[in-house]
């Protein structure tokens, strides 16, 4: 199967800001949406990339509607790329 386009789920915030929605894992996906939802599995320093260089998104919300909900917003993302560079060794 060819993969034409990758969409991502957003949302926008109380403030009108979009937000890109990522989930750790397949089942962590589904506790949000139901089975048959479009997944698709990405690093997560590829979806940042992908993210960080849209100024459209506030900031990324990993694991929505889940006890794991960790938002990262646009503020902190110079803290999320030395966090992948350090871990990558570059």
């Amino acid at each position: 199967m060819k993969l034409e386009k990758l969409q991502f789920k957003t949302a926008l915030d109380n403030q009108g800001r979009l937000w890109a929605y990522a989930y750790t894992s397949e089942a962590a996906f589904l506790q949000a949406f139901p089975p048959g939802e479009g997944f698709a599995e990405l690093s997560f320093a590829g979806f940042f990339a992908i993210i960080d260089g849209d100024s459209r998104f506030a900031g990324i919300v990993l694991n929505g509607d889940s006890d794991a909900f960790y938002p990262i917003p646009r503020e902190l993302f110079d803290d999320v790329k030395q966090a992948l560079q350090g871990a990558t060794g570059e």
